[in-house]
């Protein structure tokens, strides 16, 4: 009989505990709608994140996305105050703070948020210098454009130095010039005849510093409006302007 009689009050006691719990349990009646826009062209942004929180804890109570025409409306929220934030991707998000889900003064069990305006975020572009290089050999429809400055081996040497890097192009040991094997080959310095002959192109290429040099053009098919003595090809010598305008020379 006392076992009895202990069993029943222990049952009684914890539907009271039950009972208690259950009446410090907040309605969930609370509900908030609103419509989420651009602020700069004020149209309705589609599938924004609306998402409720207990001030407290921060703890996520609620939450939803917005529809094609911005709206959206959240139901069945607990009683109680909280935090809402609205974000959207590429856009500044908003906290709304507090929200009293309450009835009475300062509150409302139903809220109209009315229109959030959401600001595109903005991206602070950062300086960059862009440093381009130019290649050591460029091939157009008729000729083949070599930059001697690209070329290290060539820093401190002659002109001589420079068309000896450039492939087709030799300069044997006594300074004669041949493309391709071919000694007709017409020299210009700026696209003009140099006027030298073949014993004294030596002399001009070895007067000629490499870092004069802008770059070498070399026409393996010349046209018809080049001399007929360069028709085995035609180097042009490019020189740099204003750097090195001057008269120049060596002795031995």
């Amino acid at each position: 009989m006392k076992k009895i009689t202990l069993l029943l009050i222990f049952s009684a006691f914890l539907m009271g505990q039950h009972q208690r719990g259950g009446l410090r349990q907040r309605p969930a009646i609370g509900v908030l709608e609103g419509v989420v826009i651009d602020s700069s062209t004020s149209t309705p942004i589609e599938y924004a994140s609306v998402s409720v929180s207990k001030i407290r804890d921060g703890e996520i109570v609620a939450g939803s996305i917005t529809n094609k025409q911005g709206f959206f409306t959240i139901k069945e929220i607990p009683l109680g105050r909280y935090r809402m934030v609205v974000e959207f991707i590429g856009y500044e998000k908003i906290i709304i703070e507090p929200i009293n889900l309450h009835p009475g003064e300062g509150g409302g069990i139903e809220q109209d948020l009315g229109t959030i305006a959401l600001s595109v975020l903005s991206v602070q572009m950062i300086e960059v210098d862009v440093i381009g290089e130019l290649p050591q050999f460029i091939q157009t429809i008729d000729k083949k454009i070599f930059f001697v400055d690209q070329s290290l081996t060539v820093i401190g040497g002659t002109a001589s130095d420079a068309l000896k890097k450039i492939p087709s192009v030799d300069v044997d040991i006594d300074g004669n010039i041949s493309l391709r094997g071919d000694q007709n080959v017409n020299v210009l310095i700026d696209g003009k005849p140099s006027g030298l002959t073949h014993g004294d192109r030596r002399a001009m290429v070895d007067n000629i510093p490499a870092a004069m040099i802008d770059r070498v053009e070399v026409i393996t098919n010349p046209s018809a409006k080049y001399d007929p003595d360069g028709m085995g090809g035609i180097i042009n010598i490019i020189l740099k302007r204003g750097q090195f305008e001057g008269v120049n020379g060596n002795t031995s």
